[in-house]
């Protein structure tokens, strides 16, 4: 399928739309359908030919190794994929928030924290994905 090339007016229309439109909140815009842990191991155990329980224990053992990882401090690198980095989060201001009482400023300490960072041919793969006016709208709130 050719992928929509997108003219001017339609880019202009769209950056207007962006900015006069309220986008709905961001876990009101992801998918609908999906792969769940065991839809993902069940996929992942007919495509390779092994067994869905074997493919679970694999899964398994990547978690673990992924946590131990991040308790070492090391990152994780998932080829095509992810990679997993600990950063190191420093001290800041914060408000704790009272439950109808007045907000109290406090200090955050500071801690350590995983942060996911998609790979570039995962995310080269989602931007060839051809978009639609009709998901587009979708974005936005009526």
């Amino acid at each position: 399928m050719k992928k929509h090339e997108w003219t001017k007016a339609d880019l202009q229309k769209q950056y207007v739309q962006s900015k006069t439109q309220k986008q709905k909140a961001q876990n009101q815009r992801k998918p609908t359908k999906g792969l769940s842990y065991k839809e993902l191991a069940k996929a992942v155990a007919r495509k390779a030919g092994f067994q869905h329980k074997d493919v679970i224990e694999i899964f398994d053992a990547l978690k673990d190794v992924i946590f131990e990882s991040m308790e070492k401090k090391e990152y994780v690198k998932f080829d095509s994929l992810f990679t997993i980095n600990p950063m190191l989060r420093r001290a800041r201001q914060g408000t704790k928030l009272k439950g109808g009482e007045s907000a109290e400023q406090m200090i955050v300490p500071p801690f350590w924290q995983a942060r996911f960072f998609v790979n570039y041919v995962l995310d080269n793969v989602m931007k060839d994905q051809d978009v639609t006016e009709e998901q587009i709208n979708e974005m936005y709130e009526d």
